[in-house]
């Protein structure tokens, strides 16, 4: 009597070939070279834009940073909206980004470059806007921050010109919520009802309030949903042939606007919108276009973000690489003199999940999760479908921020009542995971 071998569940052997097929492919090198040229055009906008911005008068800024100096002031450093839950605001990054905006050298170039602002020797970055815009005390120095973009200077500089921090922030979440609300409406009208409540309980999640609050949390906000939004409004003969290119400039924008928040954000949710929207694929295929729009979106970031070392580098005369260079270095494993702590991958994991799910929300977000699977297994049942293989392309996807903590151990844990935003691509994964399934049910029926 012969032993009956079991089929695999996943196709390894396709997943191989088909990446081997990509990485082999005769016009691969022409994809690298427009990708590089992309990065190249985004290199010149950006700078273009910056150098734009800087050329703005300041007195209409330098006003309504006096005028928000009194928020900061009045809040403090790192207040929180409530004791209860994850609400903590970074009004320290905020204070940075008002004192940059503010403050011009008088070499438009010089500053896009090297995104100056005012210090003062002995203060924090609050105490400093405080003292100069309330008090009226001179700075002593200048200080560079020049290893980032700093690309929301191009929208912030000019909306200071005729607005301050408050209605800033007002501003804010209004278009937020304006996002969210399109993006909804799209996934309803795709059919993806249930995932359209996965996706706004997800928004839930992130605090809404706090995300408006802080400029600082803002950046890869929008671009995850703009990128989400991108997706949702593409053909879908052309979604799948697109992609790669979109998700270059995600990884693009993401390094121009971001300042190291929770980035990979901006590849983990754009990814999972985009395994929904390719429902019937096999989830081969899947796993496929996660590996090859992770490549696209790691070579934009990686490659806009060294761009810019480089290009202030050679600009302003500062060793920038280096610099950058050892900021990595710090916020990986390797311990300094600025931070001589080793962290823990695990303990780096708990805070950030642990942070994420103390929110008002999560239980709405288990009860839905125990729902949806539920009807998951009900209909596995009825139909003799398997669970297991639709879900693997999304369970992969939730494990995105997982391996993000694991490479940015110290700035993940350092810094986890932020960047455990990231975590909204575990919890959206699963959501929509367990929601593209019924909807596949329901289409076949």
């Amino acid at each position: 009597m012969t032993k009956k071998t079991s089929k695999p569940i996943l196709d390894l052997k396709k997943i191989r070939d088909d990446l081997l097929t990509d990485l082999s492919r005769h016009g691969l090198p022409e994809k690298l070279i427009k990708a590089l040229l992309s990065i190249a055009i985004a290199v010149l906008c950006g700078t273009l834009l910056l150098i734009g911005v800087y050329l703005l008068p300041a007195s209409g800024i330098d006003r309504h940073v006096r005028s928000s100096a009194d928020t900061i002031a009045k809040e403090g450093t790192y207040p929180r909206l409530s004791e209860l839950c994850t609400s903590q605001l970074d009004n320290f990054t905020d204070s940075i980004m008002l004192l940059e905006a503010a403050y011009s050298s008088g070499s438009p170039l010089r500053d896009a470059m090297s995104v100056p602002r005012g210090y003062m020797e002995g203060r924090d970055v609050p105490e400093t806007l405080t003292a100069h815009y309330i008090g009226g005390e001179p700075f002593d120095d200048e200080i560079w921050y020049a290893r980032y973009w700093h690309g929301y200077l191009v929208f912030l500089k000019p909306l200071l010109a005729v607005m301050d921090y408050p209605a800033l922030r007002t501003l804010n979440g209004i278009l937020q919520a304006a996002l969210v609300i399109l993006i909804s409406a799209l996934l309803y009208r795709r059919g993806h009802r249930i995932a359209m409540l996965s996706y706004q309980l997800s928004y839930a999640m992130l605090m809404p309030v706090a995300l408006a609050s802080s400029l600082q949390f803002s950046s890869c906000f929008y671009v995850f949903n703009l990128a989400c939004l991108a997706l949702l409004l593409q053909k879908e003969n052309d979604l799948r042939a697109k992609a790669p290119k979109l998700f270059l400039w995600c990884g693009i924008l993401t390094a121009f606007f971001d300042l190291l928040t929770y980035p990979i954000a901006a590849f983990g949710m754009p990814m999972v919108f985009y395994l929904l929207l390719t429902g019937d694929d096999a989830a081969e295929s899947k796993i496929v276009s996660l590996v090859r729009n992770g490549i696209s979106w790691c070579l934009g970031f990686g490659g806009m973000w060294a761009a810019k070392w480089l290009l202030a580098s050679a600009i302003t005369g500062k060793n920038v690489i280096a610099e950058g260079l050892y900021r990595v270095a710090i916020r990986t494993y390797i311990p300094s003199e600025i931070d001589p702590s080793r962290y823990g991958w695990l303990e780096c994991e708990i805070k950030n999940y642990g942070a994420f799910f103390a929110t008002p929300f999560t239980a709405g977000a288990i009860l839905l999760a125990g729902y949806l699977i539920c009807r998951c297994l009900k209909a596995k049942k009825n139909s003799g479908r398997s669970l297991t293989l639709p879900l693997l392309p999304f369970a992969l996807a939730a494990l995105i921020p997982v391996a993000w903590h694991a490479f940015a151990v110290n700035h993940s844990t350092v810094h986890y009542w932020f960047t455990n935003k990231a975590c909204v691509v575990s919890l959206t994964a699963i959501l929509f995971g367990l929601a593209g399934f019924l909807d596949q049910k329901r289409q076949a029926s």
